[in-house]
């Protein structure tokens, strides 16, 4: 991610950046199975993230993509 300022709404922004290479302490395997270019959500199997070959954000999770599978698991699947 790279830290910059956005003129337009007069504050510091974060860009994330697609080349970066991004982790996670989140064991993601609880949330979402792999099936061929997708991932699917664990409990309700509804696709969550479809992963493109030779896509523009890269062939693995993003931090977008984190983002979606645990806000979908938030709000359908909180307990």
């Amino acid at each position: 991610m790279a830290d910059y300022y956005d003129f337009t709404t007069e504050r510091r922004a974060r860009r994330i950046d697609s080349h970066e290479t991004f982790s996670t302490q989140i064991d993601m395997t609880k949330f979402v199975k792999k099936l061929g270019a997708d991932f699917i959500c664990s409990e309700c199997e509804e696709v969550l993230v479809r992963i493109e070959p030779g896509g523009i954000l890269g062939e693995a999770l993003n931090q977008l993509d984190t983002t979606v599978i645990l806000d979908h698991h938030l709000a359908k699947h909180a307990s």
